[in-house]
């Protein structure tokens, strides 16, 4: 769980696999995916960015508490260092899932 309204993680998904199940990340099938979760505190515009990768990666931003009812709130196409932005709502619980 993220905390907070700022959260820097550090991390790699290269040993990392596709949950089944897992829904498509930016129209791609999940084939390298690691997952976060945040609870917005607040309502507001929310900013997301992956940095310093060193292959494409596709970004999504869901709500739902499990794999088969995530609902897509935003997404990248398979470009690095990719923006999400998206106004979350408060006490909304999303999850994040980076994959390559």
């Amino acid at each position: 769980m993220l905390p907070g309204t700022a959260a820097r993680v550090s991390g790699s998904n290269s040993s990392a696999t596709a949950e089944p199940g897992e829904p498509a990340h930016a129209g791609a099938p999940a084939i390298r995916s690691v997952w976060w979760q945040w609870t917005a505190p607040a309502a507001g515009c929310v900013q997301v960015a992956v940095t310093n990768t060193s292959v494409a990666t596709r970004h999504a931003i869901y709500q739902g508490t499990a794999l088969t009812n995530l609902i897509p709130v935003a997404w990248t196409t398979n470009r690095p260092n990719r923006l999400l932005l998206f106004d979350a709502e408060p006490d909304q619980t999303y999850r994040l899932a980076v994959d390559s």
